[in-house]
């Protein structure tokens, strides 16, 4: 098998979901087969792969009379760096992994050398609770989902069902391409987001006049409401200061005059501090004369003095100052009314509203000058309409030659199916400005063409003198067309396709895709539906390559496909105590042979079945 960046899927456990109590299976890499009766369980074992990948849960899942449900699989995503730097960012990946469960055994050391294990772990409660687990960490639903897109591609039975959508082959032809042809569709995105942004600038400036009038009167109203208050930053702050002070200005006068008798004037006290402080300074004073080391003491006295005396002073001046005045009392309860209406329309603070008067200045100059900036636009707008035309047309060169070479390399796939007079072409086609519906009512093709009128892009001109509509993916409509025998014309896919030839396609694009597909895990439910014999042969043989270097698992009621498998696992329904229960076994050669004699509608036993069923393997083997 290949060694590239890839992981692979090693063991998958299920309890109490729908009719399994607990299963166990251990896959290797390679091709493995599961087959059974209709019924048995081989949906339950899919659905289960589905819950650990991120698919939504139900309660009705739960296996009746349990609380509830599990589904758990371990993967070996050593190989796979870049799934690795996904749970590395997401700390889902630190050091050894320590399995959450018992059912994997015990832990395998995450060491660069040795195996990286990732355990993805759904519980469903029967009443509707669903937990995600990735290495025992809790992860939401999005993030289980974003690593199982990384992990396994699942092919459902239906799925080549969307080959029908035309929608969807301009996607798959886009995912072929190269490097370059990534690099081309890039580019045309770049320039058509640009383009996209002015477009939108010019709509918004295209508004009708008497809107434009109408916004350009709130805004000179809003900015002439605030410019005529004429806002300072921090006013509310002095102003509530000066209200608390002019409400309470003749107790803060009593206790100012009071503090003034008590430091100086004295008049209700035996002495002034004033006085006493005086006394002691002049004390220091004389003692000095007699023990200069007191020095210090008689300055530091004489300081205290002098700051009393100021004090003193300080408290008489503002007790003198201080008057009651309701006026100023009332200017000052009306200003600061005035900014709280301002801040419940424009902001919490006075810096806030300011800020969106400044807004409202550049919207107005945007209104008032809106002809100029319009002007701009529209020359910008032709310059980006020719570049987004130019990528564009970049990009379908580039399509016309990956859609040769997908047509090619599909048609080779096909032929090694069994489809050898199948002829395959990726057609390119544009929605002209003016044109005709391209699909009537009916659904019949209007004209040469196939696909229905856009309903949104603009139409620009391009190199051809013609305008066509544009989109985020570019000009082009892409349709797959098909002929499956020889001298028949070509026509679309959707039109002229056989269940069993849409699986075959599918499972051609799905190898020749390979080269472009991360995804390491390939799984088909029941693929081979509407297929014979003969191309159920051709198909295992296509599979049993794929294992060759990926990790494939494929649900089938062929024969020829199962004896292709590399391992091969049988689901049986049983009954036990009254309850249905799903078993799954994993087949010697002998059991093989009885399983393929099954699958070929003869009974186990048979001597005939059973050559025939030997014969197969036989062929399986030879060209393993």
């Amino acid at each position: 098998m290949g060694t590239g960046d890839r992981a692979m899927l090693l063991r998958l456990h299920i309890e109490d979901l729908a009719i399994i109590d607990a299963l166990t299976l251990d896959f290797t890499d390679g091709f493995t087969a599961l087959t059974g009766e209709t019924g048995a369980g081989k949906s339950i074992i899919l659905g289960a792969l589905n819950l650990v990948m991120g698919e939504r849960a139900s309660s009705d899942d739960v296996r009746t009379g349990c609380e509830s449900a599990v589904a758990e699989a371990l993967f070996d995503v050593s190989a796979c760096a870049r799934l690795r730097d996904l749970l590395a960012e997401w700390g889902l990946l630190e050091g050894d992994v320590v399995l959450p469960t018992g059912v994997f055994g015990k832990k395998r050391p995450g060491t660069p050398n040795g195996p990286v294990d990732l355990v993805l772990r759904r519980e469903i409660g029967a009443q509707g609770r669903s937990r995600c687990l990735a290495n025992g960490r809790m992860v939401t639903l999005a993030q289980l989902r974003q690593i199982g897109d990384r992990l396994v591609d699942l092919h459902g039975q239906h799925q080549h069902q969307s080959l029908l959508r035309v929608e969807t082959h301009r996607e798959i032809l886009d995912g072929f391409g190269d490097g370059e042809h990534a690099r081309a569709l890039g580019e045309y995105r770049a320039w058509f987001e640009r383009y996209s942004v002015v477009v939108a600038r010019l709509r918004s400036l295209n508004r009708d006049e008497r809107e434009i009038e109408r916004q350009k009167g709130v805004l000179e109203y809003q900015l002439r409401e605030i410019s005529e208050a004429e806002l300072t930053p921090g006013e509310d702050e002095a102003l509530d200061e000066e209200r608390r002070r002019l409400t309470h200005a003749e107790a803060l006068k009593h206790n100012a005059t009071e503090a003034n008798d008590l430091l100086y004037e004295g008049e209700n006290c035996p002495a002034a501090v004033a006085d006493l402080v005086a006394q002691v300074a002049a004390l220091a004073a004389e003692s000095v004369r007699l023990d200069p080391s007191l020095g210090a003491v008689a300055e530091r006295l004489e300081a205290v003095r002098a700051e009393v005396d100021d004090l003193a002073a300080t408290l008489r001046s503002y007790a003198e100052d201080l008057e009651h005045d309701p006026e100023r009392l009332s200017e000052i309860e009306d200003r600061l009314h005035l900014i709280r209406q301002l801040k419940r329309k424009y902001g919490g603070t006075i810096e806030e509203i300011l800020e969106k008067a400044g807004q409202f200045e550049r919207e107005l100059h945007t209104l008032t000058h809106g002809r100029e900036e319009q002007e701009r636009l529209e020359a910008e707008r032709a310059q980006l309409e020719r570049e987004v035309a130019q990528a564009a047309e970049r990009l379908s060169a580039k399509r016309r030659e990956t859609g040769e070479r997908f047509s090619k390399g599909l048609q080779r796939q096909l032929k090694d199916l069994e489809m050898t007079a199948v002829r395959f072409e990726v057609r390119l086609d544009r929605e002209e400005s003016g044109g005709k519906p391209l699909v009537s009512e009916d659904g019949d093709e209007a004209g040469d063409s196939r696909h229905e009128p856009s309903k949104a892009g603009d139409c620009l001109l391009f190199p051809d003198g013609k305008r066509y509509r544009v989109h985020d993916y570019g000009v082009d409509l892409v349709e797959f067309l098909f002929s499956p025998n020889v001298g028949e014309a070509l026509k679309p896919l959707r039109k002229i396709a056989s269940g069993g030839e849409l699986s075959r396609i599918m499972l051609g694009l799905k190898v020749l895709l390979r080269s472009q597909d991360q995804v390491p895990t390939l799984i088909f439910d029941e693929i081979d539906t509407g297929i014979s014999g003969r191309t159920g042969t051709a198909v295992g043989e296509k599979m049993a390559d794929l294992g060759g270097r990926y990790q494939v698992v494929c649900i089938t009621h062929l024969p020829q496909i199962a004896a292709r498998a590399a391992h091969h696992f049988v689901v049986r329904k049983t009954q036990q105590k009254g309850r249905t229960l799903t078993r799954v076994e994993r087949l010697d050669t002998v059991e093989r042979q009885a399983e393929i004699a099954r699958l070929l509608g003869g009974e186990p036993d048979s001597a005939i079945a059973r050559r025939h069923a030997s014969e197969l393997l036989a062929a399986g083997k030879r060209s393993a």
